[in-house]
């Protein structure tokens, strides 16, 4: 019966993996390929299955963060059925919003279950850079480059804006690596794909995504290395070379590029956000007083605006469609991030748990800061990145909390026995 039951979930855990890869797979040629998309469903389909098997199999516990989003999915529909004057506007968006949160559901407690999310985050990291390459082999790079008829670099999937949120999770998933990567090629490789996908960021043009390179970087260099910085006597060097190298990378893109020129304007408007999304802050703002509990609706913003579009924040869009009581249901779910990581963190249980858990932290602040300018619950692509951190961190936890019930070289999952393995032999 256990040996059954071994099968099972490695089987579970090996479909898990194909359909997420399938699904990163899918979202990239869905631009270039029509029937991917079909794929993508499907393998959407297949993990929502998958995870039922999984509930089936074991009962395992639910992540509050993943129950949280469940209960603001929930209020946003069960207030936007009375409060939406858009029907159809706010019935399209409570069908997205019930796929993302089966989705994140599904993601969550796989990645939760297998224990390793490497194999979505490699996934999703080549996913990036066939866009990438893609798109430099559509000669984008000569005509982003030009300032004089400048045009937005977008790949197969028609939006600039969407190829370097791609660039930027993919530069998330090489990171993610960096600590199981030790032979030398191993590591060129990744800075030469790191190097590849932030040049698809500059010739995207995108602002967001080229602050949240920048953001992602220096949360990364602080949380997974700063206590090692001192420790030999070449990091701090290495520390001074890589801030001249950002210097000379700002300063080049500053100079020479359409997205330099985007900075520009930026920050010659005295608003900063731009005065169209300035405006739309105002207008999130006064809908918000107007309906503070429940908020207009899902989708209902763009009936209010003088824009007719989106609020392009996660914040104003939360807090007007929903009210305080779905913000707060929305929100609470990065504290509650945060917490968990932190313990898992002050557990030291060894480097490359330290190491992903200051990824998942830089990961969480740049989500953070990008929700100023974009509406990250309504991203597919997004909230499945979201939820397999979750999950990951989710995991950990629990073999946390399994190891202090347990003695130190008692069984325990296969991770935690790697680090207890060293603990036992040091006694």
């Amino acid at each position: 019966m256990r040996e059954a039951a071994a099968g099972e979930s490695v089987l579970l855990g090996f479909l898990s993996s194909v359909f997420l890869v399938l699904s990163a797979v899918g979202v990239t040629l869905t631009g270039q390929i029509s029937w991917m998309i079909h794929l993508v469903r499907l393998s959407g389909i297949g993990l929502v299955v998958l995870y039922g098997l999984v509930i089936l199999q074991s009962d395992p516990k639910i992540p509050a963060e993943v129950m949280l989003f469940g209960a603001f999915v929930g209020w946003g529909t069960a207030t936007g059925v009375i409060v939406s004057r858009h029907k159809p506007f706010f019935w399209d968006t409570v069908r997205l919003m019930a796929q993302i949160w089966a989705l994140v559901a599904a993601v969550a407690g796989l990645t939760a279950f297998k224990q390793d999310p490497s194999l979505p985050f490699a996934a999703l990291a080549i996913s990036a850079t066939a866009l990438v390459i893609g798109s430099l082999a559509a000669g984008e790079a000569g005509r982003a480059a030009d300032l004089m008829a400048p045009a937005r670099a977008h790949s197969y999937i028609e939006n600039p804006n969407s190829l370097a949120q791609f660039a930027l999770l993919g530069i998330f998933g090489l990171l993610f690596f960096w600590r199981r990567t030790t032979p030398a090629y191993q590591r060129v490789l990744l800075v030469g794909l790191f190097v590849l996908l932030a040049f698809g960021i500059i010739l995207s043009g995108s602002r967001k995504g080229f602050v949240g390179l920048l953001l992602m970087i220096a949360a990364w260099l602080w949380f997974c290395f700063r206590q090692s910085l001192f420790s030999r006597p070449l990091y701090p060097l290495l520390a001074l070379s890589a801030l001249f190298g950002t210097y000379l990378l700002v300063d080049s893109v500053w100079e020479s590029t359409y997205l330099g020129a985007r900075l520009q304007l930026t920050l010659q408007d005295e608003t900063i956000l731009g005065r169209a999304r300035t405006q739309m802050y105002r207008e999130a703002v006064d809908l918000f007083l107007a309906h503070p509990l429940a908020g207009v609706g899902f989708g209902n913003f763009k009936t209010y605006s003088w824009f007719q579009m989106y609020s392009h924040s996660d914040y104003m869009e939360a807090l007007s469609t929903t009210g305080a009581i779905g913000s707060a249901l929305y929100f609470v779910i990065y504290p509650v991030l945060w917490r968990r990581l932190r313990r898992i963190e002050a557990s030291n249980l060894g480097s490359d748990v330290t190491h992903e858990v200051g990824l998942y932290k830089a990961f969480v602040i740049t989500q953070l800061v990008l929700a100023l300018g974009r509406i990250n619950y309504q991203s597919i692509l997004t909230m499945v990145i979201m939820s397999g951190v979750i999950g990951h961190a989710f995991a950990l936890e629990q073999d946390l909390s399994l190891s202090s019930e347990s003695s130190p070289c008692q069984s325990v999952p296969k991770r935690r026995r790697i680090i207890q393995k060293t603990r036992c032999e040091d006694d």
